[in-house]
Formats: C-alpha cells, sequence, structure tokens
C-alpha cells in the first residue's frame, strides 16, 4: 500500500514540505522498495523538481525499486533516461542502475535509450560503469544501433575503471561480429587488454580479440591459454582460439564469479574432492557415481562481498549503521547498494535436484562445497560459469533423467541415456522409449539448444523442462 506516502506534498507541497516528502519516500523506499511500485509514474514527475536535495532523494527511492525488480521501472524508463542528463551527479549515479538492470532484463524496453547511454560514458565511474553495463546488454540485439557510436564505444576502451572496460568489451563482440573491421582502429589497445591485470578484463578482452583479424591474436592467445595465472582465463582463451580458427562464437559462457547476480543460473565443473575434505574413497565414489556428469548446476541465490570501511561509512551517511543490527549477518544482508570488495562467495540451488552449493575463492581458485541433505562435500572447482537457463538445464541432467521441451510445437520427452565429454565435446544424449529415436544437445555450442536426432536432422528446443530421477 502506498496510501500512507506523502505524494501529494511532493508534488504540490512548498519547498519545505517537498523536501520532507522526499526523504520520507526515500527511507520507505530503503525498507520496502516495491512498496512504491503502483506510484513510480508520480515519483518520476519530481525528477523534474528545482530542488537538488527532491531530486536526489526521489533518484534514491527509484534506486531502490529498480534494483529490487527491474522490471518494475519498465513503465517510467523514459523518464529515467531523462535523468541521466541531470546536472547532480548523484541523480544520474541513481536512475543509471535500474537502467542497467532493466535492459538486462528487457533489452526491446530500453532499445530506443541508445542515444542517451553514449553520452554518460564519459561521466563518474558509477554512471559510465552503468550504462556500459546497459549497453553491453543491448548489443547482442541491436548491433544496427549502437554501430553509429562505434567511435565513442571504442574510445570508451582507454577508460580506467574495469567495469567499464568488461562491459564495452562484452559490447564490442556483437558488433564486430556484424561489422568486421570496427575494431581495428583499437587493435593495440586490444592487445593492452588481453594481459590486463583484472581477470574478467582479460576474458572479454580475449574474446573480442578472436572475432578480429589482427595478426597478433593467435599469439596472443596462446600465450594466455598457456600461461595465465586465472583457470577461466585460460579456458576463455582457448575457446576464443578455437573461434578465431572456425569463425565461430565462441560458447564458454562468462565466469559466474564476475557477472552473476541474483537468479542467474550457474554450472560448476568439479575436478577432485578436496584432501581435507575428510571424505574417505568410498563417499567419494558414491558422489562421483550419483553425479554422473561432472556439472554441478543452479541458480545464484546470494553473493557475498568483503565488505570495507569506506562500505560502512557510505552506508552511515544514509542512515545504515551496523549497531542498529542484532546480528553480523544482518548487517551483511542490509545495505541498499553494493559493497566495493572482492566477491568472495557465491550461493547456488539447484531447483530440480534440491542441493546447494557454496563457492570460495582460494588462493589457487575456486573451490566447491556440496550440500546434499545432511551430506556435505568438497570439491576443487575446474569451471564455474554464468549460463542462460536452458543451457544450464541441459548441463545438470544426468542419465536417468528426463528432458522435455517442444520442437516447432510438438512436444517430445525422452530419458537421458548419457551425458559427459565424447572426444572433446560436451554431448547430452536421451531417448523416447515409445517412438524409439535418440536425440543429442550439445550446450557448449554457439546454439546449444538444437536438438539433433540420430539421422542428422536438427531443431531448435524450446520450453525445456528437466525432472530428476529420484
Amino acid at each position: 500500500m502506498t496510501t500512507d506516502l506523502p505524494l501529494r506534498a511532493l508534488s504540490e507541497g512548498s519547498e519545505t514540505e517537498r523536501r520532507l516528502a522526499a526523504r520520507t519516500i526515500r527511507e520507505a523506499a530503503a525498507e520496502q522498495p516495491l512498496r512504491l511500485q503502483g506510484s513510480l509514474a508520480r515519483l518520476v514527475d519530481a525528477l523534474g523538481d528545482e530542488q537538488e536535495s527532491v531530486r536526489r532523494d526521489v533518484a534514491n527511492a527509484l534506486f531502490e525499486v529498480g534494483v529490487a525488480d527491474p522490471t518494475a521501472v519498465a513503465p517510467v524508463a523514459d523518464p529515467l533516461v531523462a535523468a541521466l542528463s541531470d546536472e547532480v551527479t548523484a541523480v544520474r549515479a541513481c536512475v543509471a542502475r535500474p537502467l542497467a538492470e532493466l535492459a538486462a532484463e528487457r533489452p526491446r524496453r530500453v532499445r530506443s535509450a541508445v542515444p542517451a547511454l553514449i553520452a554518460p560514458l564519459s561521466d563518474v565511474k558509477s554512471v559510465r560503469s552503468n550504462v556500459a553495463w546497459a549497453l553491453s546488454s543491448l548489443a547482442p540485439y541491436y548491433p544496427e544501433l549502437l554501430e553509429p557510436h562505434a567511435d565513442e564505444l571504442t574510445r570508451a576502451l582507454l577508460d580506467d575503471h574495469y567495469p567499464v572496460q568488461v562491459s564495452v568489451l562484452r559490447a564490442l563482440v556483437p558488433l564486430e561480429r556484424a561489422y568486421p573491421g570496427l575494431c581495428d582502429v583499437v587493435s593495440d589497445r586490444l592487445h593492452e587488454l588481453v594481459t590486463a591485470e583484472v581477470a574478467s578484463v582479460r576474458q572479454a578482452a580475449c574474446r573480442v580479440a578472436a572475432a578480429t583479424d589482427q595478426s597478433w591474436v593467435d599469439e596472443a592467445l596462446r600465450e594466455r591459454a598457456r600461461a595465465d595465472s586465472h583457470p577461466l582465463v585460460r579456458e576463455r582463451a582457448r575457446a576464443a582460439r578455437a573461434a578465431a580458427a572456425t569463425h565461430t562464437d565462441p560458447a564458454v559462457p562468462e565466469s559466474v564469479f564476475e557477472s552473476a547476480t541474483l537468479g542467474t543460473w550457474a554450472a560448476v565443473r568439479i575436478e577432485t574432492v578436496n584432501p581435507d575434505s575428510g571424505d574417505d574413497g568410498a563417499a567419494t565414489d558414491a558422489r562421483a557415481e550419483r553425479h554422473d556428469t561432472p556439472f554441478l548446476v543452479g541458480t545464484t541465490t546470494s553473493v557475498v562481498r568483503d565488505y570495507a570501511a569506506t562500505d560502512e561509512a557510505a552506508m552511515a551517511s544514509h542512515g545504515v549503521r551496523r549497531e542498529d543490527f542484532e546480528t553480523r549477518q544482518e548487517w551483511f544482508a542490509a545495505p541498499r547498494f553494493p559493497p566495493s570488495g572482492d566477491r568472495l562467495a557465491i550461493h547456488l540451488h539447484n531447483p530440480a535436484a534440491d542441493y546447494g552449493v557454496t563457492l570460495h575463492r582460494a588462493n589457487d581458485g575456486i573451490e566447491a562445497t556440496l550440500v546434499d541433505g545432511e551430506d556435505c562435500h568438497d570439491y576443487r572447482a575446474e569451471d564455474v560459469l554464468a549460463l542462460e537457463p536452458d543451457r544450464a538445464r541441459l548441463l545438470a541432467a544426468t542419465p536417468g533423467d528426463r528432458l522435455a521441451f517442444e520442437l516447432e510445437g510438438a512436444t517430445h520427452d525422452v530419458r537421458i541415456t548419457t551425458a559427459g565429454y565424447r572426444n572433446g565435446r560436451y554431448r547430452i544424449a536421451g531417448e523416447n522409449e515409445h517412438q524409439g529415436y535418440h536425440i543429442t544437445f550439445r550446450p557448449f555450442e554457439a546454439e546449444p539448444m538444437m536438438a539433433v536426432f540420430e539421422e542428422g536432422r536438427a531443431f531448435r528446443a524450446r520450453n525445456v523442462s528437466l525432472t530428476v530421477e529420484e
């Protein structure tokens, strides 16, 4: 309910009444952001208020709503875009984030905002990192809308803020594929970013480099694949090098540690049991048999970051103080904006098999803890990949599970017979016992949802669902 919010005072009150109303609404949004969902049209009108404090508090409230549910701000996307040109930095920063979240969820709703998203690429960090993120979400769907702004995008690669670098690199991949040669002007910069300090930048740069036709690319990718200190960069470089040779898009997804948000699907390829876990050989064999596929799959339920002193100071300035919370867990859950520290752990849940996975950063890689009922096991994580839901469901399938899907309007149901690597490629094969046909999926192909019949015919599968064999 929003009846007790001072919406009339916000639009019709005196200067003092509008300031107080905006502050009240900002505080209400911090506590219950979706409470404001029915009043967004009235709130965005206040983005034109002549008082800076009113615009700032209203923008902060809209930030809370957009982060809690990005689709909620879809009806008011246009006023948010207009506010990107506000003279107050805090206003621009607050509206940029929900626009980025909305672009990731519903790119079609934000496609007309491309020109307005380009200009802020030279704004402060908090603004330009979010507009770059939004552009990276739009590029795969609307490269023709971003191509007229190629100069500004390529120039943004000179940015020294690594989230901007990552997002711009991701935006340039579909542009280079749609308009070959577009990245030639930044070949030297790409060469630098392939060896950047931050692993996520190196991953993204490898992918862009593979899409170009520069003479240095193969050697640079070979070196990354051979000697990079980060296992996911090595995997990306190998995939990018293979893609460069075949002129296809590398199918290795992004690292969940770099890109996952709540609800993101992820797959974890486990390698060996941690020697410190205390498991005996029988337990290890049983777990390996239960999970015939080397992947553990789930949706992201929480992301834990390292909290720094600067975060506490910033939160205190917004009225969020450690002493107001009874437990450490409540305090960590309370902040209304992302902390600045590195990601320390990511929690996943598999809704079909009902197990959980916690991913931890370690000095020499990533460790995965599997919690299945009362059992708990530690593994070395070989790959930690963020995936679209259907590709993740394929990787979650193990022999005995049932996979249902639609092909050209017809419903199909197969029992999984094999799942794993064969000749270096991951394959999932299933059989329909009643009609006798076999279907194969290849989840790491550029088109993972192509169902391939044993006769060689292939059709795109839709509405995929997985039932785990008990």
